[in-house]
């Protein structure tokens, strides 16, 4: 994005925020490049939850082909005509369950990947609402700002990200062991010879 877009949707910005856009129109250039700046990173954050939402739907997606592989493997083993088909299809079974179980996993961290970037989004329009009203306040401009507020906000986005990162390292964790289990499963059930499950 150039530079004089930047300053573009930093304007549009402050008019959309909080009516201050004829302050920040005042400021120097080198005030509202760094602010620019600051609406970057907000616009990477929106970038970023719509990825993560993208990403939830791919798991949705995942998660019904595995409910359909489970339904699958049912059907077969009902329909076994010898130990042998039961087997494999017993076999089948317990695959197909384990992957469902991993799509379910991948799901929640996907959701818990979308409560992550929305706190990161929050927190960068916090800072970028915070680095507006210093900059203003700094050279003389401070419209009717409640900085005790601005200071709040970002602190309490700060505090929703940390919560929403700890949380996302918990699924992340439950994906691994879901995966491993889910991998032992189809290499028995691909195994000719297996063992009976």
């Amino acid at each position: 994005m150039s530079r004089a877009s930047l300053v573009a949707a930093l304007l549009l910005s402050a008019s959309l925020a909080g009516g201050c856009a004829s302050e920040v129109a005042r400021l120097p250039d080198s005030a509202k490049e760094a602010l620019a700046a600051q609406e970057q990173h907000v616009e990477v954050a929106r970038s970023n939850l719509a990825t993560a939402r993208a990403g939830l739907d791919d798991a949705h997606t995942f998660r019904d082909v595995a409910r359909h592989e489970v339904s699958a493997a049912e059907s077969r083993a009902r329909q076994a005509a010898t130990a042998s088909d039961l087997d494999r299809a017993r076999r089948d079974v317990l695959a197909g369950r384990a992957r469902e179980a991993y799509a379910d996993d991948v799901v929640q961290l996907r959701k818990t990947r979308i409560d992550e970037t929305t706190a990161a989004l929050n927190l960068a329009r916090a800072n970028a609402e915070l680095a507006k009203y210093q900059q203003l306040r700094d050279h003389g401009l401070a419209a009717n700002a409640d900085p005790a507020r601005l200071f709040d906000d970002r602190r309490r986005a700060e505090s929703d990200l940390a919560s929403a990162r700890i949380d996302v390292a918990r699924r992340a964790d439950a994906v691994a062991a879901s995966r491993q289990i889910w991998s032992r499963r189809h290499e028995q059930a691909s195994a000719r010879g297996g063992e009976r499950m």
